[in-house]
């Protein structure tokens, strides 16, 4: 996202710290994330409540961690009155750690998640989708079975036999005036490298 719009000037901070549960969330909430007045705040905990619970490591409760959730995002709402808040479910996959002893339990879990965005008017992120192991398999281009594996992907990937200048001129021109990044690594090209400054076919190869 920063190298895709350099001109918007975006911050982007993770406070994200593996283990935490909503209570110690909220522990280090005013440094980690009040402080640094964000204009979208995301938030995605729910995991170790439950996980922590059933490792014997935790006494809470789907009550204690909706009632604490709720405490949070009011906190957070009073102190930022302006924040796009964005709720994500929680969301494991059975494998590992997680087998049957989760559930339904960890499902109630989701739905506390949903109510309390619901009840601060926050977008809900459903990340916990039915087929979600599917959709992995088939998107992660290193996966044996994936689109990219079976060549679905290929007509994207290759090389385009030839395009008029003319044509490719126009969107160069776009490229550009919208990419400043872009536009400043092709200047340098242009004055270090003598060979690409006067190839033509190289300059547009590089667009």
């Amino acid at each position: 996202m920063l190298g895709d719009y350099p001109a918007h000037d975006l911050r982007i901070f993770n406070r994200g710290i593996s283990g935490n549960k909503v209570f110690q969330l909220a522990e280090r909430w005013q440094a980690d994330a009040l402080e640094l007045k964000p204009t979208v705040l995301s938030i995605l905990i729910g995991v170790n409540d439950i996980w922590h619970k059933l490792n014997g490591n935790y006494d809470g409760t789907v009550e204690k961690y909706e009632t604490d959730y709720k405490a949070l995002v009011k906190r957070t709402k009073d102190a930022l009155p302006e924040v796009k808040l964005i709720i994500c479910e929680p969301f494991v996959l059975r494998c590992g750690a997680v087998n049957s002893s989760w559930f339904p339990e960890f499902d109630e879990y989701r739905a506390a998640a949903r109510r309390v965005a619901e009840e601060a008017g926050a977008l809900f992120v459903p990340i916990a989708q039915p087929r979600a192991r599917l959709l992995m398999a088939l998107l992660e281009p290193q996966a044996p079975d994936s689109f990219a594996a079976w060549g679905f992907f290929n007509g994207h990937f290759e090389q385009k036999e030839y395009t008029e200048a003319y044509v490719t001129e126009i969107f160069a021109r776009k490229m550009l005036e919208e990419d400043q990044a872009l536009a400043a690594e092709f200047r340098r090209r242009l004055a270090e490298d003598a060979e690409f400054s006067a190839n033509p076919e190289a300059r547009r190869e590089f667009l």
